[in-house]
Parts: structure tokens; C-alpha cells; sequence
């Protein structure tokens, strides 16, 4: 063959190998090196078969080469679709017991010294190698196993009787016959799909075991037939096309992972809010057409917390991976188990008649979870849960106002005493209602600030505590207690909050510049609030946005939320004091408070709680503890305001026990902004009047005491 008429296959095949060449660059893997390397040697020989040769020796040693190296390229596809790739010991096994006899006996056929008794032993050594090595590298019988070793078993039988018949040229048209066919039947094994890719491939190694099978034994096709070489090209377009193949699958795998890990719980496995939802309106939706009811059951740990924080988290994981899996095992298979946030489980009850049913599924739960205790890392744990139950449509009716129905049932079997099951109720239902109107509130307007005066004991205004009403469109104006735990349960009171303040500062602002007094404002601060990293720094935002003097800001603070973490809450009251900010404890008395704690926090007020004020009158009553708390105040440089002042004898009892300031009915209920001017007004044409008492204006002085 000359190197005019074959130079467009070796071009050809050049441009395959640069194509693979690419295609390894961008993604290597020893798939494609093996690919790759086994192209490179299939261009070797085509290049061996076409360079002209001066001599019989050189066209010999030519001739070993190009069938050398067709053959160690065989041996690299079988490798490439075969588990030997992953494993260098077991690709060395393969070439010393397999390939290395393969060329030696290759080699002694074309250059002539081939015998019966060598290719016999060869033959001897080779099969008994090649049954053991396949069955060391797969260890299993299956189909393209039982196949591979069969077709060894007929290939070593065929060369047998060849070598018996003296036929050496047609043993090497078998030996590269039978790499080739044993190479489609694992690369069908490895690309299972018969595709395109891999049908052309597989095909391609076929004709191509026979092509050049018949051309090594029998020299029946030229070297430039092409016949000879289309077979080549089917296989590296086979292969090609089942890389690009494999691409769009591997792709549609990925976008299938993250679409799990979107909508899956990484901890449990188990569905996200965002899966529960999407399948959720589904069932809605089938609901609504077969008149059927949906049921949707939060279930929540109790004291989960406590777990965490005596355990460690790791075990808390273990024990929510836990509670799961009974969740799931007492569910039917088309029933929705979700974790929607840290301890709270969602289930989705499809295909209902009656409530009963729904509570019937819960009353399971609960048994199931709190029955036997659980075990993580050698802790045996006892937990029980609470679930609150919804149904569709009784409940609501779409899947945002079921799933609220459902946490507002949850919430009030923790209140009720947890390790039970509650069902949304009428009275659930008006707090829902509440809960929406205080979201429209945010939006649209609906709040308003009053005002509670306080007052020193000669009766000249101290200062003004704001207090938060909500006006709701069918209930009127209410007061907190109806509807502020409801906002704390769902972290509105932090936005609330906000507003609160930023409309008292503004209100104080717009007073002290009219009247010149110069009055003080409190405001509450909820524990959500407090906790936030950001709260010192919307404080201060708030100033400057009202230009109020920060020292006429109070921030009233209860006792239990001060003291459920005191080194957190020093360092945010630390944070605020920075300002310019006045802190005051509220309902002091009712909590826990360490007075070793106490002398620490930079606080400026004592607000006693009105449980005390109410008897401190009595014989046997509360004053005592009063005069303790007033004492205890003055000691620290602290200033008292007593709660829940109603009689004349309450305040008079105050006054003997030297409270500085007083705030109560007895004085003034909460007032409108409107009638807050008005005593504003007046008490700023009293104070004009007469020289203001030494002790109202020592009262609001900036406390100096030893850090």
C-alpha cells in the first residue's frame, strides 16, 4: 500500500484522534485516556502497513508493527468498557497474562519461527490466565460475563485446532477477530441503552472483526480497501455519539440531583416546604373535583431545643432522622410526610371523608413517636410531640391559609399542655383572621400608638410609657394582649415593633419641640426584637430619622426576657446604653432575677409589677417586698416606676415608701396622641408657672454610677 492511496484514511483517522485528544482535555477520565491511546496505535499501524520499505526485513518488522499495534489498540478499547480500567493491578494483570502472550506469539508468526510446540504452550498458558482473570475482575456470573468467558473458551478451542492445521496467519485474523467482538460485547455492557452511539459502535467492531480478520488471515481485502477502514470510522463515530450521549444524560441526571436537593430535606430525605406546597395545591385541586377532603397535620418535638442543648446537635439530627422514619412507617405510601423547619414535620392526608379520619392519623403519630424512647449514640431519649390538625376546605381554601389553620392548631396543643393533638377551632380561626389583618396592618395602616402618662409623686408629669393598639376592621380597636402573642408566634412583632418605635420617637420629637418639655417616651421591646443582631442599629436608625434626644428614650425591657440569657442580653444592653438610650426592667419582681447579674446590667429603671402594687395596702400585704425593691433600686443609683396605680391608699403607701414615679388608672388610662397634647400642654403652662421641683428634674438626669 502506498502513502498516496491510503493518506485520506490515515488523515481521517489523524483527525479522530485529534477530536479524542480534545474531548480528553476538557473532561479526562481513563475511559477516554484508553480511547484515546488506543486511536493513536490504530493510526501506528494503518501508518506501518503504508510506509514503503526498502528491504524484506524491513517490510517484515514492518508488518509486526502495524499488527502489534492494531492489536494493543484492541486491547485498549476492551480495556476502556471493562472494570480493569479504574484499577492499574488489574490492567497489569491483563497485559502480562493476556496481551504480552498475544504479541509473543503475533510476533513469532510474522517473523517466522512459529512452532506447534510454542504456540501450543502459549495456548496452554493464555486460556487458564484469561478464565482466572475474568473471573477475578467481575466475581459474578452474568450474562456479558458468561458471554466474554464463552467466547474466549471458543476462541482458544478455534486456535487450538488452527494451530493443529499448521494456519498460523488465520490465528491472528481470530486473536484480532476476538478482541474486537469481546470489546462490543463489554461495551454493551458498559452502555447498556442501544442508542445510536452504541448500536453505531457495536456494529463498527463487528464489520471490523470481520474486515480485518479476513485481511490478516487471508489477505482477501487490499490494504486501501475501504471497506477495510469504514468500519474504523463507524466505531469512533459510535463512540463519539455515545459521549455526547452520556453528556445529556449525565446532564439530566445533575439537573435531576438538584432538583431533588431543592425540594428534599438534606437531613432526612424527606420532602422541603417547597415540594409540600407544589403538592399540596395538587391535591387541592383533586379535591375540589371529586368533593373530597385534604388534611394537613403539623407535627411539632417538644422541648426539642432542650435536646439539642443537653445531647449536642449531632444526636438532635439523629433523633429528628428518627422520628421521621416512624413518621413515614405509619403513613400510607401516597401520603405526604415533609420537614418543613428545624423540629416541625408536615403531613399531607389525602382522599378523606371525615375529620375523624384525619384525627384517627395524628392520635397514630403521637403514639408511635413518644411509645419508645429513641437511641443515638448510645442516649436513650424520650420525646413526645404535639400536631395540630386542618382540613380542606372547612379550614381554608387555598394551601396557605390550611397549612397557617395547621401551625395555629399546633401552637394551641403547646399551650395546652404538648403530647396531644388539637384541631383548628373557631377561636383558632379568629386568631388566623387576626394574624392576616396584622399582615395587611404592615402594608396598609392599622396601628395606633396610645399613650399611658406617668407622674412624680407632687403630681407633675414624668414622662409618657407608648402603648400599641391594633384597630381591626370588625373586631375595633384591640389591645395588646388579643393580639400581640399572635404576632410574636409568627415573628411579626419584630416589623411591628419597628413601627412602634419609630412612631413614639417621632411623636416625642414633635411634643418636646411644641411644648418644650423635654417629656420622655417608653416603649416596649419584645424578645424577638431584642435577640436580633440588628436591633442596636435600628435603634439608632431610628433617632436619627426622628431627631429625637436619645436620652428621652426609654426601651422597657421584661425581667424574664433579660434574664433568660444575661452575658447576651449585657451585651446588647451595653450596645443600646452607647446610644444614649435609657433601659428599664418591666414586671420586675414577677421573674428569676440574680441580684449578682443585677448590679452588672447597665439599666436605669425598676418598673415594679402591678401584681405588687395591688397589695401593698394589705396588712399582710406586698409592701415589704415593695420597700425591698425601692431600696434595692436606690442602692444600684436606680430609679423606680411603680405599675398599676388604681387607689388613693396605693399611692399614698408609694409615697411613704419614696417610689419616684407612678403610672396607673388612678392617674390616666392610655390616652389618644391627641389628648396626650392636651396634658402636655397643660403641664407645660403649669411648669411656666412655678420653678419645676428639684426632684423632676433629677429624676431624667444621666445616672452616674461606678462601671
Amino acid at each position: 500500500m502506498s502513502i498516496s492511496s491510503g493518506i485520506s484514511n490515515i488523515l481521517i483517522l489523524a483527525l479522530f484522534v485529534l477530536i479524542f485528544g480534545s474531548i480528553l482535555r476538557r473532561r479526562a477520565s481513563s475511559q477516554l485516556r484508553f480511547w484515546f491511546l488506543g486511536w493513536v496505535l490504530t493510526l501506528v499501524s494503518m501508518l506501518a502497513a503504508v510506509l514503503p520499505y526498502s528491504s524484506q526485513a524491513q517490510e517484515t518488522a514492518g508488518r509486526a508493527i502495524s499488527v502489534d499495534a492494531l492489536e494493543l489498540g484492541g486491547i485498549c478499547f476492551l480495556v476502556a468498557v471493562s472494570r480493569v480500567c479504574s484499577s492499574r493491578r488489574k490492567r497489569r494483570a491483563l497485559f502480562l497474562f493476556i496481551a504480552l502472550p498475544g504479541l509473543f506469539f503475533t510476533d513469532a508468526v510474522l517473523m517466522g519461527f512459529a512452532t506447534r510446540m510454542f504456540s501450543y504452550a502459549l495456548l496452554g498458558f493464555a486460556f487458564p490466565c484469561i478464565m482466572v482473570v475474568v473471573w477475578r475482575f467481575y466475581r459474578r456470573f452474568d450474562y456479558y460475563v458468561c458471554s466474554v468467558m464463552a467466547g474466549c473458551a471458543v476462541m482458544w478451542g478455534t486456535l487450538a485446532w488452527i494451530v493443529a492445521k499448521g494456519n498460523y496467519s488465520l490465528a491472528l485474523g481470530v486473536i484480532q477477530s476476538g478482541l474486537l467482538i469481546v470489546s462490543a460485547t463489554l461495551y454493551l455492557r458498559r452502555f447498556p441503552v442501544f442508542s445510536v452511539g452504541v448500536v453505531t459502535a457495536v456494529s463498527g467492531f463487528i464489520a471490523w472483526a470481520i474486515t480485518s480478520g479476513t485481511e490478516t488471515a487471508y489477505g482477501l481485502l487490499s490494504a486501501n480497501e475501504p471497506r477495510l477502514h469504514a468500519a474504523k470510522y463507524f466505531v469512533a463515530l459510535g463512540m463519539i455519539l455515545t459521549l455526547l450521549e452520556e453528556q445529556i444524560k449525565e446532564g439530566r441526571r445533575a439537573g435531576e440531583r438538584l432538583q431533588h436537593q431543592a425540594q428534599h430535606d438534606p437531613l432526612t430525605g424527606l420532602p422541603n416546604r417547597l415540594l409540600l406546597n407544589e403538592r399540596l395545591n395538587v391535591e387541592l385541586s383533586r379535591a375540589r373535583r371529586n368533593g373530597k377532603r385534604v388534611a394537613v397535620l403539623c407535627a411539632n418535638i417538644d422541648r426539642f431545643k432542650r435536646v439539642n442543648d443537653t445531647f449536642g446537635q449531632e444526636i438532635g439530627d439523629e433523633c429528628l432522622r428518627q422520628v421521621g422514619e416512624r413518621f413515614r412507617a405509619r403513613l400510607r405510601p401516597y401520603d405526604t410526610l415533609a420537614r418543613v423547619a428545624g423540629d416541625q414535620f408536615t403531613v399531607l392526608v389525602t382522599d378523606i371523608e371525615t375529620a375523624s379520619e384525619a384525627e384517627r392519623v395524628a392520635a397514630d403519630l403521637l403514639a408511635n413517636a413518644s411509645t419508645a424512647p429513641l437511641s443515638a449514640q448510645g442516649c436513650v431519649i424520650q420525646v413526645t410531640t404535639s400536631i395540630g390538625i386542618a382540613i380542606f376546605p372547612e379550614h381554608g381554601r387555598d394551601a396557605d391559609s390550611v397549612i397557617r389553620a395547621a401551625e395555629q392548631a399546633l401552637h394551641r396543643a403547646k399551650i395546652n399542655g404538648r403530647n396531644r393533638a388539637e384541631s383548628f377551632t373557631e377561636a383558632a380561626r379568629e386568631e388566623l383572621e387576626i394574624e392576616q389583618h396584622l399582615r395587611e396592618a404592615l402594608e396598609i395602616g392599622g396601628f395606633e400608638l396610645y399613650y399611658q402618662p406617668q407622674f412624680h409623686p407632687d403630681l407633675s408629669l414624668a414622662g409618657v410609657e407608648a402603648l400599641l393598639r391594633f384597630r381591626h376592621p370588625k373586631l375595633g380597636l384591640l389591645p395588646p394582649a388579643r393580639f400581640i402573642p399572635i404576632a410574636e408566634q409568627n415573628g411579626l412583632i419584630v416589623p411591628i415593633g419597628e413601627w412602634a418605635l419609630r412612631g413614639a420617637l417621632a411623636q416625642a420629637r414633635e411634643w418636646n419641640e411644641r411644648f418644650h418639655c423635654n417629656v420622655p417616651v417608653a416603649v416596649n421591646v419584645s424578645a424577638l426584637q431584642f435577640a436580633r443582631a440588628d436591633f442596636a442599629a435600628t435603634v439608632e436608625k431610628a433617632l436619627a430619622e426622628t431627631g429625637l434626644d436619645p436620652r428621652l428614650c426609654e426601651l422597657e425591657l421584661t425581667e424574664t426576657l433579660v434574664m433568660s440569657d444575661v452575658e447576651e442580653s449585657a451585651r446588647q444592653m451595653r450596645c443600646l446604653t452607647r446610644l444614649g438610650v435609657r433601659l428599664a426592667v418591666d414586671d420586675f419582681g414577677t421573674g428569676y432575677s440574680s441580684l449578682s447579674y443585677l448590679h452588672r446590667l447597665p439599666i436605669h429603671t425598676l418598673k415594679i409589677d402591678r401584681s405588687f402594687i395591688e397589695k401593698v395596702t394589705d396588712p399582710l400585704g406586698t409592701a415589704p417586698i415593695v420597700e425591698a425593691i425601692v431600696a434595692l433600686a436606690r442602692s444600684l443609683g436606680l430609679r423606680t416606676v411603680a405599675e398599676g396605680v388604681e387607689t388613693e391608699e396605693q399611692l399614698a403607701a408609694l409615697n411613704n415608701l419614696n417610689c419616684d414615679v407612678m403610672q396607673g388608672f388612678l392617674f390616666s388610662r392610655p390616652i389618644t396622641p391627641a389628648r396626650t397634647m392636651q396634658l402636655l400642654r397643660a403641664a407645660g403652662e403649669l411648669a411656666a408657672a412655678r420653678k419645676p421641683p428639684a426632684r423632676q428634674t433629677a429624676a431624667w438626669q444621666p445616672v452616674r454610677r461606678a462601671e
